[in-house]
């Protein structure tokens, strides 16, 4: 029988577009990113992608959409459940499914796949859902991308110098670079466009407010970006002219002009898409956040080493003179270490000091991929400004001779001066009351104000010159000198803030807002490691 011919109730099962809003941007990437596939190359560790075609860089539409359901599910169900991959992993399954299964906010928009039910152990959903979203590959801006290579080092703690066979290397796209985003809403007979307008609108609002990162070592300040335009084409296909539109949209020619509509422009993605307002402000309070934005000054000079160049110094500062930058994985690196040596001192049990830091700044046990966990620690990489590019001679002294050593003489050229931003983010995801179980929850609480309190130590020995960061600590170089904080505690109850200010040029004399709560976060760190896991 022909298709045209069967009755309704047998005709195929087909979603009846009866809209479709398609959603275009430029997206400028705010500090160096790495967009890879896992694949090597001979002469680099992580290349980046690029087309095949014409070598332009390429963000790929699965890694858009999976970085925009992450942050709606975030916005709406709060941050992904933390967990211990040895002991409930079935459980943070769960509670993963239920962030993206039948009915859904994420599957709503993103649609979902066939899934099973851990509770029954029965698949449920056989046909999954299709996205409603279309989101497409986009192409770099320039047609020879700008590309920068990072050398990376893992440090061992115990010694405080690089660890053998752990050097690596890694190709980014440099800041400034942009790409062209286009997705397409597709709203079928009888579903809420409203509601669905209003997801994409919360998503969206992420890029807008460059609070979605992307690529790879997210975590580190890699990645950041931020859309700095939108255009609107919304289709009525019930309509004629709204189906004319479609067809003509983005074809060449005088013939289709006539039937092609403009777009809405503007910065603003809610009020393109006709979101509700009121829904965008609906967002789930169970996200608990403590950051630190401080600012500081670099006394002396700052060298964090960024390869071997055929000309120049031997050693560079990372960006050099034009560009230089206070990298967000070596700081997060001295944070660790120093975090770490802080817990130790404290802590009756050194081996809960070594889980507080491993919850805290993520873990990659060797040999147990299934171990490996990202950190609830956020470092931001930050350019420092007004500082200059100094060409230093150095020479190898003969302990022997007293005279210089042969072939030893190099040149270095460091950061002198200048300021530098900081941040930091903690993050947890509130527990749900629990009235049979508080004391449960009052452990979690306790052990976030816990991790609060070992932050603001660290924070201390940064403020104060006490930790360098970058190379040659020995000879004086990488000291900070805090100027500035402000620290916000947000998501449980009424949002706390706290202003630190350097009065003098002696780091240690500070005006502090209120510094009785930050002892209760230092105090309630030494409490937890002496007294371990009891309230």
């Amino acid at each position: 029988m022909p298709e045209a011919d069967m009755p309704r109730d047998q005709e195929p099962k087909t979603r009846r577009i009866v809209e479709r809003w398609i959603v275009e941007g430029t997206l400028e990437l705010v500090t160096p990113t790495h967009l890879g596939n896992g694949d090597t190359d001979p002469s680099i560790d992580l290349p980046l992608v690029t087309d095949a075609y014409d070598g332009r860089a390429t963000l790929s539409g699965s890694s858009l959409a999976g970085a925009l359901r992450h942050y709606l599910n975030e916005q709406l169900d709060g941050y992904e459940p933390h967990y211990d991959p040895h002991t409930d992993r079935a459980s943070h399954r769960e509670k993963r499914s239920g962030r993206n299964g039948p009915g859904s906010p994420a599957a709503l928009l993103f649609g979902e796949p066939p899934g099973f039910d851990l509770r029954r152990q029965e698949r449920e959903n056989q046909d999954g859902q299709q996205s409603r979203l279309l989101v497409g590959d986009a192409l770099g801006g320039e047609d020879r991308p700008r590309i920068e290579v990072r050398h990376g080092v893992r440090i061992d703690p115990r010694t405080r110098t690089a660890a053998e066979k752990a050097l690596f290397d890694l190709q980014l796209l440099a800041a400034g670079s942009t790409f062209g985003l286009r997705m397409e809403l597709l709203v079928a007979d009888g579903a809420d466009s409203r509601q669905l307008r209003d997801l994409l609108a919360i998503a969206l609002s992420g890029l807008q407010n460059g609070e979605i990162p992307l690529g790879a070592r997210k975590g580190r300040g890699l990645g950041e970006c931020r859309v700095t335009g939108w255009r609107v084409w919304h289709f009525d296909l019930a309509t004629k002219e709204g189906l004319k539109g479609w067809l003509a949209h983005g074809r060449q020619g005088a013939d289709w002009r006539p039937y092609q509509l403009d777009p809405q422009a503007g910065s603003d993605i809610g009020i393109l898409l006709a979101a509700d307002p009121t829904e965008l402000t609906h967002i789930h309070a169970g996200r608990e956040r403590f950051t630190i934005t401080a600012q500081f000054e670099v006394a002396g000079s700052l060298l964090v080493r960024s390869g071997f160049e055929e000309k120049g110094p031997d050693v560079i500062h990372m960006g050099g003179a034009a560009r230089p930058v206070l990298p967000g994985t070596s700081l997060a690196g001295v944070m660790r270490g120093q975090a770490l040596r802080i817990a130790r001192t404290l802590a009756a049990n050194p081996a809960l000091a070594g889980t507080l830091i491993d919850d805290l700044f993520g873990i990659m046990p060797e040999g147990n991929p299934a171990g490996r966990r990202a950190g609830r620690v956020r470092v931001r990489e930050r350019r420092i400004a007004d500082s200059r590019a100094l060409v230093q001679s150095r020479v190898k002294i003969d302990r022997f001779t007293g005279g210089a050593s042969e072939t030893a003489l190099f040149e270095e050229q460091p950061a002198f001066g200048g300021r530098v931003e900081i941040v930091w983010v903690a993050r947890r995801m509130l527990p749900a009351q629990d009235e049979e179980n508080p004391e449960q929850q009052a452990a979690a609480d306790r052990r976030f104000r816990a991790e609060i309190g070992l932050l603001l130590l660290t924070l201390k020995d940064l403020w104060t010159g006490f930790l360098p960061v970058g190379g040659e600590a020995s000879v004086g170089r990488g000291r900070l000198r805090g100027l500035g904080a402000t620290l916000r505690h947000t998501g449980a109850g009424e949002p706390r803030e706290w202003m630190l200010t350097s009065i003098t040029d002696d780091p240690a004399q500070v005006v502090v807002d209120g510094p009785e709560g930050l002892n209760d976060y230092v105090a309630t760190l030494g409490d937890y490691l002496r007294q371990g896991e009891q309230t």
